[in-house]
């Protein structure tokens, strides 16, 4: 069964991220949204109770950011972190010893909004609302390419191999090459007229396997080698599913949190594991119910070491979700 501890700060949030996921030192990142003053904040780890419950009352240091923190990529030192940003801004920040905050570089890589960035080796990868998609190299921390998609407005991206990447616009998924920017794969599927896409992600573990959301409360698997339709396909919400993924070490888990306040795990440990069959379009995998809330839930991060989940929500409630079982 799973457990909850909930602190509520006051602030609305809209991206967390594990910055370690050592059981020793699990420290998280927050970024705020829609406040007359955003913030990134440092949380203390959980700490684990006698009777196993887990706390979490601290943070460690904040920092400035500009606009809302639409994502959050830490970066594989894991004493660093990029956000992307309302003003279009993509900001470096660094965490010192001491675990004080403070930003480090800053770029204006976009005109219109950022709305989600990734990162893989030395590359980050960001988009935004008007279809712009632009590679900032590392450590350098510049832009070594860009490119207009006139016909796109981006949601959300999530880097697919080191030469490859995957974006949810509002009317479609595709697979780009890092290189050329340009689409090798669109995911397609009959959806009703206004529903958009979301978020997307990607099973590092079986990067064959990509998964979008959307408006309407969908969430749509698919093989890479049949781009054509999905073999899963649910409408598993009420309304906008705002993020998703894989667990990285139960690589048949998969997780959504959406506006209408639930977090749904999915385990399609019978499902999802053998070759994409045409009848697979009948899957039902086995769901269970996370957290049921009344505030949206708007970005979840995985710490598959403490075997956890935390969430963050408009309503300032981040939420700590334990254990990560059916």
């Amino acid at each position: 069964m799973t457990q909850a501890t909930t602190v509520n700060s006051g602030y609305k949030y809209k991206k967390v991220s594990w910055l370690t996921d050592s059981p020793a030192l699990s420290i998280f990142v927050a970024g705020t949204w829609n406040e007359e003053d955003n913030l990134v904040q440092l949380w203390s780890p959980p700490i684990q109770l006698a009777d196993g419950n887990f706390e979490f009352d601290r943070v460690f240091s904040s920092a400035p950011h500009s606009g809302d923190v639409n994502d959050i990529k830490v970066l594989p030192n894991m004493r660093s972190f990029v956000t992307s940003s309302s003003t279009g801004r993509l900001t470096l920040y660094s965490v010192s010893n001491d675990f004080i905050v403070e930003e480090s570089k800053f770029l204006k890589g976009h005109n219109a909004s950022a709305t989600s960035l990734d990162s893989l080796g030395n590359n980050i990868v960001s988009v935004d609302e008007q279809g712009k998609l632009v590679v900032v190299s590392l450590p350098t921390f510049a832009i070594s390419s860009q490119k207009n998609s006139v016909d796109s407005s981006f949601r959300a991206v999530r880097f697919h191999s080191h030469s490859s990447f995957v974006t949810a616009s509002r009317t479609d998924g595709r697979l780009w090459d890092l290189v050329s920017l340009r689409p090798t794969i669109n995911f397609s599927w009959k959806r009703e007229h206004s529903e958009t896409l979301q978020a997307t992600t990607v099973n590092t573990a079986r990067p064959n396997q990509v998964a979008f959301s959307t408006s309407m409360g969908g969430v749509a698997l698919f093989d890479i080698r049949r781009p054509e339709r999905p073999f899963v396909f649910r409408r598993l919400h009420k309304s906008f599913v705002w993020d998703i993924g894989f667990h990285p070490m139960e690589p048949s888990v998969f997780i959504s949190a959406a506006n209408d306040g639930h977090v749904i795990l999915w385990d399609t440990s019978s499902n999802l594991a053998g070759s994409v069959e045409l009848n697979e379009h009948e899957i039902e995998p086995n769901l269970f119910v996370l957290h049921r809330g009344s505030s949206s839930v708007n970005s979840f991060s995985i710490n598959p070491m403490l075997n956890c989940l935390l969430t963050s929500s408009d309503n300032g409630n981040l939420h700590l979700l334990w254990p990560l079982s059916s």
